[in-house]
């Protein structure tokens, strides 16, 4: 947990809420506003009220949830939330049916731990398409949504055929289709994703579309991904880097 994020007498009332959760079931705001008074009272010119407002504040930085007995200094002591939050750092845009098939467990189990590690501000999720996508909380997802689609065996291939083309003169989506052997629908398909996020461009002249790989744009975000590659030392992310 990082303690800058908190006041001193946030502080206080979290470090108070500790020793009331360890002879508590759950987090009751009314007991808890009780236990924290009587404990800072003599030494804090805090009161009731204060209290209550710096619960809320708790909730909201993602420190607590009231009804629970979860707080964020100990979120990943359970060993499958652990694995579960380890395994989105390492690879980033990962998705529910890919974390069900890595650790071999049903979807309610994940998703009981994504709304945790969502909740105490540990990872976020951004629907892309028709799937959830989960990256660290502090991490900017717009980068991995191109990690998300690149790793997409159709679009590395969309993706090498624009890197070497003609710079000049693009190409059309009938001509990938035919070259790369791939339907044209999913050709038109991939093409609007990665226009979409930015790293390619479309020149509409002559009654026909062109597509240009954007290689600074491209460059740019590759470069983000090999930054954190190289932070977290996931195996998995050089990789991808690697295949590109």
């Amino acid at each position: 947990m990082n303690n800058e994020e908190l006041n001193y007498e946030e502080m206080q009332v979290y470090e108070t809420l500790k020793g009331y959760l360890k002879n508590n079931s759950l987090l009751s705001k009314s007991d808890a506003i009780d236990y924290v008074y009587q404990h800072l009272k003599a030494n804090s010119n805090i009161n009731k009220n204060k209290i209550f407002l710096i619960l809320q504040s708790l909730v909201k930085k993602g420190k607590i949830i009231i009804g629970t007995k979860l707080i964020k200094d100990n979120i990943l002591d359970v060993p499958l939330r652990k694995n579960i939050f380890d395994n989105i750092r390492k690879n980033p845009g990962i998705n529910i049916n890919e974390l069900e098939n890595l650790l071999n467990i049903g979807s309610n189990q994940v998703l009981l731990h994504l709304d945790n590690l969502e909740r105490f501000k540990f990872i976020k999720s951004i629907r892309i398409g028709n799937q959830k996508a989960y990256y660290m909380f502090d991490l900017d997802p717009t980068c991995f949504e191109t990690y998300f689609y690149l790793r997409k065996e159709k679009i590395k291939r969309i993706i090498g055929l624009l890197k070497n083309s003609n710079a000049q003169s693009g190409l059309s989506p009938t001509r990938m289709s035919k070259q790369l052997n791939m339907h044209y629908n999913t050709i038109r398909k991939y093409l609007n994703i990665l226009t979409e996020i930015g790293i390619i461009k479309l020149f509409a002249g002559n009654n026909q579309k062109r597509y240009f790989l954007d290689h600074k744009k491209y460059n740019e975000k590759l470069d983000v991904i090999k930054n954190y590659s190289k932070q977290i030392r996931s195996n998995i992310v050089q990789e991808f880097v690697l295949a590109f």
